[in-house]
């Protein structure tokens, strides 16, 4: 499959794949929070959130608390600043490695989307260099991190197309939950039931890859009937 895909980008001029969602803030820094928990329990120049003295069977009990709780969000990602904590891969992340071309793929959190890709825009579209994003739909946070509403400042933008993915519906329903994308021509809604298998995954691609050509072929066949 890594060489359709290869092909598709090539015909399109896609050099870059944004893949967005909160579980790159946490989740993916939970289980080496607890290997670093394991490793360091004894030492007295971390200063743990939570109780340990009890020792690492109700440490490690406290920490998955701590790391569960929503509210200790700014908490958790300022221990693992401070102490440098390295992420797992997420299990989405591995499987767009394995598809798409070497070095297309970036994942990132919808706030740091939103100051790379929105505020400073480090990567510009254009017809040699187009955009691919992939965003999940329900993200936690504030309004302002709604998928759909994220990709507002990219609705029928030229040279970017975007994907929405949600577990919430099945890929027989992708159609009828397009109106959730504000009417976009370049955005289109992807069933997570899409990941994992590659057959389905390459054609959900195309219809989200080749949604805005299609829907100027449409429009300009209208046009050419109103005359």
């Amino acid at each position: 499959m890594k060489d359709a895909i290869k092909k598709i980008f090539d015909e399109l001029n896609i050099q870059k794949v944004v893949y967005v969602d909160n579980e790159f803030e946490v989740e993916v820094y939970k289980e080496s929070i607890l290997s670093f928990l394991r490793e360091n329990i004894t030492s007295s120049e971390i200063r743990w959130p939570f109780s340990v003295e009890a020792g690492i069977d109700y440490a490690i009990s406290e920490c998955k608390k701590w790391l569960n709780d929503i509210n200790n969000k700014k908490e958790i990602l300022d221990f693992i600043q401070k102490y440098s904590i390295a992420r797992v891969e997420h299990n989405i992340e591995s499987f767009f490695k394995n598809v798409f071309p070497e070095d297309f793929l970036v994942c990132l959190t919808p706030s740091k989307f939103a100051e790379e890709y929105i505020k400073d825009c480090v990567f510009e579209p254009s017809e040699t260099n187009q955009l691919l994003i992939l965003m999940d739909k329900y993200l936690e946070g504030n309004e302002e991190q709604d998928g759909v509403k994220l990709l507002n400042p990219f609705i029928n933008q030229k040279y970017v197309a975007c994907g929405i993915f949600s577990n919430t519906f099945s890929t027989e329903d992708e159609l009828q939950h397009w109106k959730d994308c504000e009417d976009a021509n370049n955005i289109f809604p992807l069933s997570k039931k899409r990941v994992f298998d590659e057959v389905l995954f390459l054609e959900g691609l195309r219809n989200v890859v080749w949604l805005q050509q299609i829907s100027e072929i449409k429009e300009h066949v209208i046009q050419l009937y109103k005359t």
